[in-house]
């Protein structure tokens, strides 16, 4: 189990592109309440399960879906893998994504918001900048800051 709690401070703050109303607790909260209700096309979880939230201290409790790709170890196991399998969890990942309707807009190239579990099964996580059915909508001038990348795209590449 992990837990993260948003600081007071910036919690549910508007974060640049959010107009207001994107915020990072309510933007992981949602996301992660959607991607639970709408199974995985594939049959397998590849984000986060949230276990809990308490919206008064801006606090989430989810399972822990392995090392961050940011760390070596995760980046020599992922190596490990077939490329054919690496392409196939993605192309879920974006099934899922899609038919909950969620959009991850910070998936960073260094590897933080993906994760690998010791079964070599890949994770997207950290959703504090994502929407639900487009919602909040990004202002015009900080498209550029959040881009959509697909987990395909994004494997591909890595």
């Amino acid at each position: 189990t992990m837990s993260k709690r948003f600081s007071s401070g910036k919690g549910n703050k508007p974060v640049c592109g959010f107009g207001g109303f994107g915020r990072p607790y309510s933007a992981e909260a949602n996301a992660l309440a959607r991607l639970a209700a709408v199974p995985s096309p594939c049959g397998v979880r590849h984000v986060p399960k949230l276990l809990g939230r308490d919206d008064a201290r801006f606090e989430l409790h989810f399972s822990n879906d392995g090392l961050t790709l940011s760390t070596p170890a995760a980046r020599q196991a992922l190596c490990a893998l077939s490329r054919d399998d690496v392409m196939r969890q993605a192309e879920c990942i974006d099934a899922h994504l899609a038919l909950a309707g969620v959009r991850h807009l910070d998936m960073k190239y260094q590897g933080d918001n993906a994760a690998l579990d010791a079964e070599g099964r890949i994770s997207i996580i950290d959703f504090d900048i994502s929407t639900v059915d487009d919602v909040p909508r990004l202002l015009k001038n900080c498209r550029f800051a959040y881009q959509k990348v697909s987990a395909t795209t994004f494997f591909d590449s890595f």
